[in-house]
C-alpha cells in the first residue's frame, strides 16, 4: 500500500504544479513559443535588413542636474538615421541631424565613427558574430534571456488558472535573494543608469503572466528593491500571435514614466516600430523606425573609408565633439558647471 501511495504521489505532483521544475518548464515554453510565433521561420531566409528612422529626446536643463533647475528651457536633439545590418552585427549607418552627419560603420575587425563636421574619425575593435540569418539573431538573443533564468540564480513559484484580460494564464515568478539592507539604501539615493535598465533581468523579481493555450507572454511585472525599479510590460496580440502593441510603465530612482510601441507587420515579418516615453520630469522620447528584411547580401553597402584628409582621433574625444553639436547648449552646461565628460551616449 506504502509503494502505491508513493506512485500516485510521484505521477500526480507534475500535474498539480507542486515540483520546483514546473515553473522553469512554462518558461522555457514561453522562450520557445516567443521564438515561434513572434520570429517565425520566414525569417531564417533574410540575410541583411535596410533600417531607416528618427529618434527625438525633450529634456528640460532643470532635469539634469540641480545646478540647471533656475535655467528655463529644454535640451533637445532629433536626428534621422539610415542604414544597413547584417545579423552578425556588421552594419553601416548614416546620422543626420543635430550632432552633424555622422557614419557609423562595424566590420567583422573594425568599427569606424565618422564625423563630416569635423572631418574627424575613430577606430576601435568591433565584436561581431558568424551569424547568417535573422531567425538565428533573434533565438540567439532569446535565449540569453533563457539561459539567465535556468542560471540557478533565480527561485521560483508558480500559480495557474490566473486570469488576465479574459485568458487563462500561468503565473511564474522568479526571484533572486534580497539585498541587504545598506546596498539597498544606498542604490535608491542613486540615479539609475540605461544599461541597468536594459539589463533589468539580472536580479531582482519577475513576474510573468503566460497565456495557457499558447504559452505566450501577457504581461511582465519587474521590480528590483536595490536599484529602486519598478516597471511593468503588457502585451496585446489583437487576432494574431505577434504582439501588435506594447505598453510600458514603471518607476526609476523615484521618477514614474510610461510609455507605448505600435509594432506593424507584412506577411508576419516585422515592418514598423513606433514608440513614445515619457515621465514625471518632462522628460520625452520618440523612436520610429522602418525594417525591410533581404534575402541576400549587398556588401558595396556596407563600404566606407574616411576621406584621406579627415583626421584621426581618439574615440572619447570625437564623441565629446559630436556631443557639442547639440544646438547652442555645449557653453551653458559648461557655465553651469556640468561637465560634458560624464554625458554617455
Amino acid at each position: 500500500m506504502r509503494k502505491i501511495l508513493l506512485i500516485l504521489i510521484v505521477i500526480l505532483l507534475p500535474v498539480s504544479g507542486f515540483t520546483s521544475d514546473t515553473p522553469r518548464l512554462i518558461l522555457n515554453k514561453m522562450f520557445k513559443s516567443v521564438a515561434k510565433n513572434w520570429f517565425p521561420n520566414n525569417y531564417y531566409k533574410f540575410k541583411s535588413l535596410e533600417l531607416s528612422g528618427e529618434m527625438s529626446i525633450t529634456v528640460p536643463y532643470s532635469s539634469v542636474s540641480r545646478r540647471l533647475k533656475y535655467v528655463q528651457g529644454d535640451l533637445s536633439f532629433a536626428f534621422n538615421f539610415d542604414g544597413v545590418l547584417q545579423p552578425s552585427g556588421v552594419c553601416k549607418f548614416n546620422l543626420q541631424g543635430d550632432f552633424g552627419n555622422v557614419v557609423y560603420c562595424v566590420t567583422p575587425t573594425k568599427t569606424i565613427t565618422y564625423s563630416e563636421d569635423f572631418n574627424a574619425y575613430s577606430i576601435s575593435d568591433s565584436n561581431t558574430s558568424n551569424l547568417n540569418n535573422f531567425k538565428s539573431y533573434f533565438i540567439k538573443k532569446i535565449n540569453l534571456l533563457k539561459d539567465n533564468f535556468s542560471s540557478g540564480r533565480w527561485n521560483f513559484q508558480m500559480q495557474s488558472n490566473i486570469v488576465l484580460g479574459g485568458d487563462k494564464c500561468y503565473k511564474v515568478t522568479a526571484f533572486t535573494p534580497p539585498p541587504k539592507e545598506g546596498a539597498r539604501r544606498n542604490k535608491r539615493s542613486n540615479v539609475i543608469k540605461l544599461k541597468e535598465l536594459l539589463t533589468f533581468y539580472k536580479k531582482g523579481k519577475v513576474v510573468f503572466f503566460i497565456r495557457a493555450k499558447d504559452y505566450l507572454p501577457l504581461r511582465i511585472e519587474y521590480s528590483n528593491d536595490e536599484q529602486n525599479i519598478d516597471s511593468t510590460i503588457t502585451f496585446f496580440y489583437g487576432n494574431g500571435k505577434q504582439p501588435a502593441s506594447m505598453y510600458v510603465e514603471g518607476t526609476a530612482a523615484n521618477v514614474s514614466g510610461r510609455g507605448d510601441a505600435s509594432i506593424g507587420y507584412g506577411n508576419g515579418i516585422l515592418s514598423y516600430i513606433q514608440l513614445s516615453f515619457s515621465n514625471a520630469l518632462n522628460q520625452s522620447y520618440t523612436f520610429n523606425a522602418n525594417f525591410n528584411f533581404k534575402p541576400s547580401v549587398d556588401k558595396s553597402e556596407f563600404l566606407f573609408l574616411p576621406p584621406s584628409d579627415a583626421q584621426l582621433m581618439g574615440r572619447e574625444n570625437l564623441k565629446l565633439l559630436i556631443l557639442s553639436n547639440v544646438a547652442g547648449t555645449l557653453l551653458r552646461m559648461q557655465q553651469a558647471g556640468i561637465n560634458i565628460k560624464t554625458l554617455k551616449f
